[in-house]
């Protein structure tokens, strides 16, 4: 009996340092605007579903924390800095698996499309290879960024790279480019935020072989381990009630 107590005392012992500990620790968190898992409002809150997850799962955690969003490039440069940096939602992809420390999946996984206007019926392609004679909108250094690289598209040539997915979405609607890389989800909240109706867009192409990946979070690499284990610990206990 006495050796439960001394067993119990201990781990009390432990767990309460583990919290004391996380909750003395600051953990910088990026994102680009991907609406509508992360993105600001007009409010200039940060807000999404992901978002969401992200604030129930730090709570459990009891750690403090500040979200600011960037274009998406800087945000991966500062999450590849110093320790205890976290970016969310992201794609876990070859070119970047060995500079971060992963959290998978985040979020179920989400597919990807090649977007034209629905009067833009001169668009008609059936194959990713046809769409190297247009002109795409996408964000630089995302992971369909260099997907499309990889698939022989070029910037200057056939891609348009773009820091800001607002801007992205006000040069396609203006028919300055044939096509935009979106979710569903995405295009259609980009679109109602600009108070433009879902209808004016069509999907042209999936994006095979890249759509349907599982978003993620992803830590520096200087990150405390202990830490993002007890993220993860918290992200699938809450996952598993959902």
């Amino acid at each position: 009996m006495m050796a439960n107590m001394i067993k119990s005392l201990i781990m009390f012992n432990f767990l309460t340092l583990s919290i004391t500990i996380f909750a003395n620790t600051h953990l910088s968190i990026v994102i680009g605007e991907w609406p509508p898992f992360n993105y600001t409002n007009e409010n200039n809150q940060i807000v999404g579903s992901t978002t969401d997850l992200v604030k129930k799962v730090l709570k459990q955690v009891n750690i403090s924390y500040s979200i600011r969003s960037y274009p998406w490039a800087r945000s991966m440069l500062i999450a590849q800095g110093s320790g205890n940096v976290m970016i969310y939602s992201i794609y876990q992809t070859p070119e970047r698996f060995n500079k971060f420390q992963w959290i998978c999946p985040l979020s179920p996984p989400v597919k990807t499309f090649l977007y034209r206007l629905e009067s833009r019926k001169d668009l008609d392609i059936s194959s990713l290879s046809q769409a190297k004679n247009y002109r795409i909108g996408v964000h630089r250094n995302s992971s369909t960024h260099e997907f499309l690289v990889k698939k022989g598209f070029a910037a200057g040539d056939n891609l348009d790279l773009i820091a800001d997915g607002k801007i992205n979405t006000r040069k396609f609607l203006a028919k300055r480019l044939d096509f935009i890389v979106e979710t569903e989800f995405s295009v259609k909240q980009r679109l109602k935020n600009l108070n433009m109706s879902t209808d004016i867009v069509v999907k042209a192409l999936e994006l095979k072989g890249f759509s349907g990946n599982s978003v993620c979070m992803a830590f520096s690499l200087a990150t405390d381990k202990n830490l993002i284990e007890k993220i993860e610990i918290a992200l699938r206990k809450i996952q598993s009630k959902s």
